[in-house]
């Protein structure tokens, strides 16, 4: 408990003043509050008993269920709403989400890099999140690329959703989180790549990026189940070939247990096997998401 001592001394010292970041109640909240960091970061015994069930439960749908009801944060700033044009104020902060890894080792690693303000468990206790405070707010996904390129380095990934300046943060807490208050401010930037995808001449793509762009206002979830995670990747694989992965990935990335490498798999397997499936059976699963969008 020692790290969460420094923590709450930390919080003392500035006051109880900034970061402050945006709290929702859960993960269907649609209007935020605002909290500060420190404090969300030193733990809640009012979250603690959901947060041990999410942990102790082995059904992955009942997991899911138990997740979603979890207060969340956008570690990057203040937001009026959900999404990344509802930005008021950034916080300073990036957050890294690592999944498929041994977490102690993942800890280690990343408290030997000297950027890394804070480490600690996942929500589900079988993954690390992290914090990075970042030096240029305006270049958030540049950063988050350099950020990904430094930490391969010492034989980490971290989640591309990552670089989505809105992405929501589950309730977690760790009682023996990496701690670094005087952790240095990362500076590098990668820009971004040119986004390269075939264009349709029915103007398919034009449609697909205001699907998205409704999805990630909302962060809606249309994979819910894995046969709709299934037409997603096959419609986008018969359409746009290797080229659709990106998609997939943006598709994909609002599931809560979302993952870099298994959606890369999944990807893979509609390649193999490309279903006939055109724009419609991908604009009816959104719809029934609640993402709504006519043809």
């Amino acid at each position: 408990m020692k790290a969460i001592n420094q923590i709450k001394q930390e919080l003392q010292s500035q006051g109880n003043g900034k970061p402050y970041v945006s709290f929702f109640r859960n993960y269907a909240d649609a209007f935020p509050t605002k909290i500060n960091l420190l404090h969300w970061l030193s733990g809640s015994e009012i979250y603690n008993p959901l947060l041990d069930a999410v942990r102790k439960e082995t059904n992955m749908e009942s997991r899911k269920r138990l997740k979603m009801q979890l207060p969340c944060i956008t570690p990057s700033g203040i937001f009026k709403g959900r999404g990344e044009k509802y930005l008021q104020q950034h916080s300073g902060f990036m957050a890294l989400d690592i999944d498929q890894i041994e977490p102690q080792w993942a800890k280690k690693v990343l408290k030997s890099l000297h950027f890394i303000y804070y480490a600690g468990l996942s929500a589900s206790s079988k993954g690390v999140w992290a914090l990075v405070r970042i030096r240029t707010h305006e270049k958030h996904k540049s950063h988050f690329l350099a950020l990904q390129t430094e930490l391969e380095k010492s034989g980490i990934t971290i989640d591309p959703a990552c670089g989505n300046v809105a992405q929501l943060r589950f309730y977690s807490f760790d009682p023996d989180p990496v701690f670094n208050p005087s952790a240095s401010v990362f500076s590098k930037l990668t820009p971004p790549p040119p986004v390269m995808v075939n264009v349709s001449p029915d103007g398919n793509l034009e449609k697909i990026k205001i699907l998205l762009s409704r999805i990630e206002l909302t962060q809606t979830d249309i994979t819910q189940t894995y046969s709709d995670w299934l037409k997603v990747g096959g419609t986008l694989a018969n359409l746009y070939g290797e080229t659709g992965r990106d998609l997939f990935h943006a598709f994909s990335q609002y599931y809560p247990s979302y993952s870099q490498i298994e959606t890369n798999r999944q990807f893979n397997r509609c390649l193999r096997n490309t279903p006939d499936y055109g724009l419609g059976m991908l604009f009816s699963i959104a719809a029934k998401a609640g993402a709504k969008l006519k043809l």
